[in-house]
């Protein structure tokens, strides 16, 4: 019976104050659906986070060689390719350069020198011609794949793909484009 009369004098002082009461529900809307929302937003920024990071390759051990006591021979990454545990080895050195076709030049460009693994290691894709193969390596072949900033800047619109490009005033044929990757905001780098 108590309970009937505290249910009745609740809903009178809410009838009586229509406005107060319109106000406090709206504010209580607002507050859930705000809570609702920022943790939807972190959920999906977080496994947004940890996918480009997987993506990035997170079993990928990177080893680098910063003195000129030590270096590291081709035979030294065959030898830790044989490692237990070790699926793929695959060197590569990265420089500044300038790279140029005709008069147009790009300054700075980041070459990365390396063999016919590394894309899959590093999960890069190409959008047009092929992957450097073992015969361009076992021929030493003045070969190279440029990335979409490059092919923009040295190309515009034209096909790169079987074009020569200047490296430092030495001259490479171009045999692939890679896709633009994307950075852990989705931008394209």
């Amino acid at each position: 019976m108590k309970l009937l009369r505290i249910l009745k004098v609740a809903f009178k002082n809410i009838t009586s104050n229509k406005l107060r009461s319109i106000l406090t529900m709206l504010g209580i809307i607002i507050g859930i659906a705000s809570v609702i929302i920022l943790v939807g937003v972190s959920n999906g920024s977080a496994k947004a986070v940890r996918d480009n990071i997987q993506s990035l390759g997170t079993d990928i051990l990177t080893v680098n060689v910063n003195s000129q006591d030590a270096t590291l021979e081709y035979s030294d990454i065959e030898e830790i390719s044989k490692l237990s545990g070790i699926i793929c080895a695959t060197p590569y050195k990265q420089i500044q350069a300038t790279v140029s076709r005709g008069k147009t030049t790009s300054n700075n460009a980041r070459v990365m020198a390396t063999d016919d693994k590394y894309l899959d290691l590093r999960n890069l894709k190409l959008s047009d011609g092929r992957t450097i193969s073992f015969i361009d390596i076992e021929q030493q072949s003045k070969v190279c794949i440029i990335g979409k900033d490059v092919k923009e800047t040295l190309f515009n619109l034209a096909d790169p793909v079987g074009e020569t490009i200047k490296l430092n005033g030495d001259n490479y044929l171009v045999i692939g484009v890679l896709e633009a990757a994307r950075n852990i905001n989705g931008n394209e780098l």
